[in-house]
């Protein structure tokens, strides 16, 4: 009999062993770590202690984090770089409590001195390669602003209060020492930011807790140093071996990062916390750097930071005020839109609604060749109608300059009279209608009945009693003009008419329905023509005046310049 062998059971047992290795590892390095911290053991015993316990816990964890690096695939890299930086820190403890043993002095600068420099470079490398969610162009600007801010206090949090006092140039030792007292403090800044990167680090998952932890076990690290570093300038770490157990928690913590990274990942999708984080990560040294000029000595100082802090919270409280602002306009603009967008599509809506009616209750009474002109009609308002809804989408979407245009040879009096016919009989009533007879546009006929019912319905919509639509040759174009007997557009308003969404006098008037994309959208679809659009004052019937051209066909004799005749449009039925 053949036993077929599952090789992810394997696999399983493979993980559970380096589970059960990363929790013995930081559980050594956590009792390790508060056995020296804590009083009750003699100074010969923490020695012992720290003998054993630095080079089983920093090696350990490091080798534990990089085999369990390869359990995951898209991380794989960093997190093996990120073991390979503890490791590399377990090999210098390693040299270092070799030296202790066998009772020699530790050299400064040494062996072990590399592997400690080196491990600050490989732990960098390896959060700046953690995958994260890409973000868009203003929250990768925001993260960019709010890490420039992190950085910069945390610069000068740590030069006033620690690197001012090593980054100096000692005559009396060599050049070797003086770089490696150099590099140190630049390695726990270098730990510092790397925290900051780790707090702006968006993941797929919702509990990626090793990064927190990660986190945890660096800022521990750096913190650690930062006090070796000030107790040995004043030659007091002997009586402060207590930090010795903070560097095992952290070896203790990257033992539990390695456990945590063998932990099936949670499928939850990721819940977006990283404005808090951001904020905290970025704003958290500011608080700082102000905490530690207060307490300086100088008054002049204090005064100056008082004065500083009151003018951040202003600025801070203006500008909640001004994010409050413009969700408001926001939020108002979206009902806006929403409110009225029903009414933008009514025209071609109320064309496929009566002709639908007309042709359900009396299709008999009709000819064949009505109800043929009907049928088209409706299914061209249908298209008409899709149209809209596209260009309104990618109106939204600030895509007017992706018009798609089906041109040819265009009549204009037929298009004319088509858009006419499109609006409610009660408007078709108002309008007049003055084109030269046989004036032929090279034109997408749809865009065209847009741009001429979306300037009708302005003018029935905003003008009194009377719209005149007039279409005349001028050159190589015809040129078109819609006129009503309204009061215009204000002077102020003129530029703003053509902006998205803007109703200019009338935005906050609810007694004029409108949605603000219909000049905008005539605009885009008469630009894409090869034509030009703009407003001016009517001379015939004194209110606005939208007038455009459209390209005629190109032939030899160019188009033909013919007198206008008045048409009359005729109403729905």
């Amino acid at each position: 009999m053949t036993v077929a062998l599952d090789p992810s059971h394997g696999r399983t047992r493979l993980v559970r062993w380096l589970g059960a290795g990363a929790l013995a590892v930081a559980g050594v390095a956590v009792m390790s770590g508060l056995a020296v911290m804590l009083p009750g053991l003699s100074q010969e015993q923490k020695d012992t202690v720290d003998l054993f316990a630095f080079p089983l816990s920093s090696v350990g964890a490091g080798l534990i984090l990089m085999l369990a690096a390869c359990t995951r695939r898209g991380e794989r890299r960093s997190w093996l770089l990120l073991g390979s930086g503890v490791l590399s820190w377990g090999v210098g403890e390693v040299i270092d409590e070799f030296y202790w043993a066998v009772g020699r002095e530790i050299p400064y600068p040494g062996y072990s001195d590399i592997f400690y420099l080196g491990g600050y470079v490989l732990l960098a490398v390896g959060v700046w390669l953690l995958p994260r969610l890409r973000l868009g162009k203003y929250e990768r600007t925001r993260s960019l602003l709010d890490a420039a801010v992190g950085v910069v206090a945390i610069a000068v949090v740590t030069w006033i209060t620690y690197l001012d006092q090593f980054v100096v140039f000692d005559p009396e030792v060599s050049l070797a020492e003086n770089w490696v007292n150099l590099l140190y403090p630049a390695g726990d800044l270098i730990l510092l930011l790397a925290i900051m990167v780790l707090a702006f680090c968006r993941t797929e998952r919702r509990f990626a807790i090793e990064l927190t932890v990660l986190a945890g076990a660096l800022a521990v690290n750096a913190l650690a140093d930062v006090l070796y570093f000030g107790f040995t300038s004043s030659d007091t770490y002997a009586a402060n071996m207590w930090i010795d157990g903070m560097w095992l928690l952290g070896y203790g913590l990257f033992a539990a990062a390695a456990w945590l990274l063998l932990l099936p990942p949670s499928r939850a999708p990721a819940r977006d916390t990283l404005h808090r984080r951001r904020v905290l990560a970025a704003y958290a040294p500011v608080l700082a750097l102000l905490l530690v000029i207060l307490i300086s000595d100088s008054a002049e100082h204090r005064y100056l930071t008082l004065a500083l802090v009151t003018i951040l919270v202003l600025i801070a409280a203006r500008q909640w005020m001004a994010t409050r602002e413009v969700k408001e306009i926001t939020e108002g603009q979206r009902d806006a839109m929403l409110a009225s967008v029903s009414h933008e599509m009514r025209t071609p809506l109320t064309a496929v609604q009566g002709y639908a009616q007309l042709l359900s209750t009396g299709w008999r009474e009709f000819p064949d060749d009505e109800r043929e002109e009907m049928i088209r009609v409706v299914r061209d308002e249908a298209v008409h109608l899709g149209r809209i809804v596209t260009d309104i989408i990618d109106l939204s979407r600030g895509r007017t300059s992706a018009v798609r245009l089906d041109r040819g040879p265009q009549s204009v009096e037929e298009l004319v009279g088509l858009a006419v016919r499109a609006l409610p009989a009660d408007a078709q009533k108002r309008i007049s209608v003055e084109v030269g007879r046989q004036l032929v546009v090279d034109a997408d006929p749809h865009r065209l009945r847009q741009i001429l019912s979306n300037l009708l319905t302005n003018a029935v919509r905003y003008g009194r009693d009377r719209v005149l639509l007039t279409a005349q040759v001028a050159g190589r174009s015809v040129v078109f003009q819609v006129h009503d007997d309204g009061d215009g557009v204000p002077k102020r308003f003129e530029t703003a008419i053509w902006q998205r969404f803007e109703r200019g006098a009338h935005a906050h008037d609810p007694a004029v329905r409108g949605l603000g994309v219909g000049l905008p959208m005539a605009r885009a679809m008469v630009e894409a023509h090869g034509g030009s659009i703009h407003y001016c004052q009517s001379r015939l019937l004194g209110g606005a005046c939208f007038q455009f051209t459209i390209p005629a066909p190109q032939s030899p004799a160019g188009p033909t310049a013919t007198r206008p005749r008045r048409l009359q449009p005729t109403p729905a039925r």
